[in-house]
């Protein structure tokens, strides 16, 4: 996927940082940047190169915010991690109360299992709400 990424990057003059995020000697997930921040740029990357990538390696999914694209395994995801979490404290504590704060759309799915969500004002999980 990286270099696939970097490839169509440099086939259209596109100023991207591509790199694989790493975590106790495992690839977890690639992150794409624009050097100058253009969402549009990430936008047409999206469209263009990776979702069409995503056809093909159906065990991936891809997040777009405001500085960021992220491709993912579907196995790495926030949501898995406080559900997890979640039934952890349930066992040790009983009923917990809950709060989830998140600015992405990659963050509703994690939230939604919340009592409670906070997200910042004129986030990307904000305007998509408002």
């Amino acid at each position: 996927l990286k270099q696939v990424i970097e490839q169509y990057a440099e086939q259209h003059h596109i100023e991207l940082l591509v790199r694989i995020i790493h975590e106790d000697g495992l690839d977890f997930y690639v992150e794409v940047r624009h050097h100058q921040a253009l969402y549009a740029e990430l936008q047409s990357v999206l469209v263009h190169c990776v979702q069409p990538l995503l056809q093909k390696f159906k065990a991936f999914q891809a997040y777009l915010n405001s500085n960021s694209l992220t491709i993912l395994p579907l196995c790495v995801n926030k949501q898995h991690a406080v559900a997890y979490k979640m039934q952890a404290l349930k066992q040790h504590y009983g009923e917990i109360l809950t709060m989830g704060m998140g600015d992405s759309l990659s963050d509703a799915a994690f939230m939604g299992l919340c009592d409670y969500v906070i997200t910042p004002k004129n986030s990307q999980l904000h305007r998509q709400l408002i």
